[in-house]
């Protein structure tokens, strides 16, 4: 009787830093899959979409989706952006609440008049923070 594999998923970078390992030992795919503990076809799919992959990696959301996973973001370009103020709140350590990201996703959608039906809920903030792999934790007032 053949045991069932759990199905996996893994961030993009993870599959780049598997093709440089395959293609760092002269394209050898066996040694390559059991190095990274995947199938030998996975590390041959991920070869063949070396290219997509790196231009995924590429910019500031790197490493922090994986590729094809989930509903499909309503507009790439209102999630770089929202999460480009995101950055910069916390890169002026200011609290950043759900009820912030919110609002200001509201307001870049009109700026990029992305959507007359767009509204942001929160399964859509739920969505985006996981796309991102973001967790915003309660402020804590106590300094022990």
């Amino acid at each position: 009787m053949a045991l069932c594999r759990r199905r996996r998923s893994f961030t993009v970078e993870y599959k780049i830093q598997a093709v440089k390992y395959l293609r760092a030992n002269n394209c050898n795919v066996s040694k390559t899959a059991r190095e990274y503990g995947v199938e030998r076809v996975r590390i041959r799919e991920w070869n063949k979409n070396y290219i997509k992959l790196a231009a995924e990696n590429e910019g500031d959301r790197k490493k922090k989706r994986k590729l094809h996973v989930g509903r499909r973001p309503i507009s790439i370009e209102l999630d770089n952006a929202v999460y480009q103020y995101y950055k910069n709140e916390l890169s002026h350590d200011r609290l950043v609440s759900n009820k912030s990201l919110k609002k200001k996703a509201l307001e870049l959608a009109k700026e990029l008049n992305i959507s007359q039906t767009f509204r942001a809920s929160d399964t859509w903030l739920k969505r985006w923070k996981k796309r991102l792999g973001i967790a915003l934790h309660k402020a804590n007032d106590s300094h022990c």
